[in-house]
């Protein structure tokens, strides 16, 4: 009975023994490497700072004073850019004090405006698009009428009122010979923080994207990130990349990937696209994407594959969805040309592989020989 017992644990421990071994030789020849991949949305926000000129010519802050009828006034309301490129348009309105207007003094009393501008309504539409930080000129003043001096019921002081509207300039086109040339747009407002970087030399990264397969199928890339191309995402965007995949080894690899999603806010309104050469991995949104493995393509030694993707925002995505981050987990994996696809998953690669299984084996082995020693006591 003892002897039958010693006999089971040593097949046991045989058993440990060469599973560990096979689990060795899988690792060896599956690698595994992994991109956190970055995208974010933009936003559209102005301001507004008012001006005028002095005595002596020099432009200062804009402030309140006496003026006779008939006087020309410097006013410089200035409209500036403050995130992506937008369109614009302004709402000029003067409330006198006494509410009394005896003529339409908003429009056709003001002076020094580019003829960029176009009086749509009751708005004055710039067709021109607003580059981010570029400050924009909307008139330079205001003729009084002399008709308030004239008038018994002249106003003792008015007020100018300036209403300003943006609206993105990405994939949005303006028809200004229409009675309404942004449309049915519904503004909204404009969420307080930012911290997107919209100047122009804050350009991303210019190097490509490589994955290198090394000695056996080991994987390197000095990438980081594969989204590093993109700018901010503003609704209706579409941006496409290429992911360079060498084959520096000497043997013929396969290569599998997954994505994995973070559930993001932004992942429902935004589709991706995958593909490598003529196969189409994924095109759906990414938060309906799965996590399983899957072979993209095989690649000879010594040959360069190129793996596509496109990454999309909805046009429809309205203010919920700016000024927000998101995150896409991208695995790639190698295997040997000769190992079969089913046996992918039977494995998990990483650096605690060889400790975890080295472990395993120690404790088998002291089991053993404790077992052992019981029995022979006995």
């Amino acid at each position: 009975m003892r002897t039958r017992i010693l006999r089971l644990s040593g097949l046991c421990l045989i058993l440990v023994i060469i599973a560990l071994s096979f689990s060795f030789i899988l690792a060896d020849k599956i690698k595994d490497i992994s991109f956190n991949n970055q995208y974010g949305t933009g936003s559209v926000s102005i301001s507004l700072a008012q001006y005028s000129l002095d005595a002596s010519g020099q432009i200062v802050e804009a402030r309140s004073g006496t003026v006779q009828p008939g006087e020309q006034v410097s006013y410089i309301p200035v409209l500036t850019s403050n995130r992506a490129d937008c369109y614009v348009r302004a709402k000029v309105s003067i409330e006198l004090d006494d509410n009394l207007v005896k003529e339409n003094v908003s429009y056709k009393n003001l002076f020094g405006q580019s003829k960029e501008w176009k009086k749509v309504g009751d708005y004055y539409y710039y067709t021109k698009v607003l580059r981010n930080q570029i400050p924009l000129i909307v008139f330079q003043g205001l003729n009084i009428p002399k008709s308030w001096g004239e008038d018994e019921h002249c106003p003792g002081g008015f007020t100018v009122r300036i209403k300003a509207d943006a609206i993105q300039a990405a994939n949005f086109t303006p028809d200004f010979d229409s009675s309404s040339p942004w449309g049915s747009v519904v503004i909204e407002h404009e969420k307080e923080y930012d911290p997107t970087d919209y100047c122009e030399t804050a350009m991303p990264y210019n190097t490509p994207n490589e994955l290198t397969v090394t000695e056996g199928t080991a994987l390197e890339s000095k990438t980081k990130d594969l989204f590093g191309h993109f700018s901010y995402f503003m609704a209706g965007d579409t941006f496409t990349d290429t992911l360079h995949v060498n084959n520096n080894s000497k043997n013929r690899i396969k290569l599998f990937f997954r994505m994995k999603n973070r559930g993001g806010h932004l992942s429902d309104k935004t589709r991706i696209k995958v593909s490598c050469g003529n196969r189409i991995y994924y095109n759906g949104r990414i938060s309906s994407m799965n996590s399983r493995w899957q072979k993209l393509t095989s690649i000879d030694a010594g040959q360069t594959k190129n793996l596509k993707f496109t990454l999309a925002l909805a046009k429809e995505s309205n203010q919920e969805y700016s000024v927000l981050r998101d995150d896409v987990i991208w695995q790639f994996r190698t295997t040997s040309d000769e190992m079969p696809s089913h046996k992918l998953s039977s494995v998990k690669t990483g650096d605690n592989t060889r400790l975890l299984a080295w472990c395993c084996l120690f404790l088998a082995v002291v089991l053993f020989l404790i077992r052992a020693v019981r029995i022979r006591r006995r």
